[in-house]
């Protein structure tokens, strides 16, 4: 039986990858449960011969891809990063942190992001 693999855009920005036999009907169920398809603006559909070939073609393209929302076939194994901030700084990170918007969390999620984003492409152009 034929089945597709499906892609979900928010303009150039990929949110999901999916298999599915009947590709409208699957993305009607995302839209009705999902917010992240309420956000997708362009669908790119491809068709296999069969389940397993499309099974196979949806997992590369989840690792290849990283899309945002997929999870399965897009764990990696994650590190645990600690970082203590000396008590004579707290304060001028908590002040820094005021004048942007931000609490401290955020800023330093924001930094391990750039970092991991950093990670990735070198990864990826190896």
């Amino acid at each position: 039986m034929r089945c597709s693999v499906y892609k979900c855009y928010n303009g150039d920005e990929l949110l999901y990858i999916g298999k599915s036999s009947k590709p409208d009907r699957r993305m009607a169920q995302h839209r009705s449960t999902s917010s992240w398809c309420r956000k997708g603006t362009r669908v790119d559909i491809s068709w296999f011969d069969c389940e397993a070939e499309a099974s196979a073609n949806e997992a590369k393209e989840i690792r290849r891809c990283r899309p945002k929302h997929n999870y399965q076939h897009n764990r990696e194994p994650f590190v645990l990063i600690n970082i203590k901030v000396d008590p004579d700084d707290a304060d001028k990170w908590r002040e820094a942190a005021r004048e942007d918007g931000r609490t401290v969390s955020e800023i330093c999620r924001a930094a391990l992001e750039r970092v991991a984003r950093r990670v990735e492409k070198q990864r990826v152009n190896q």
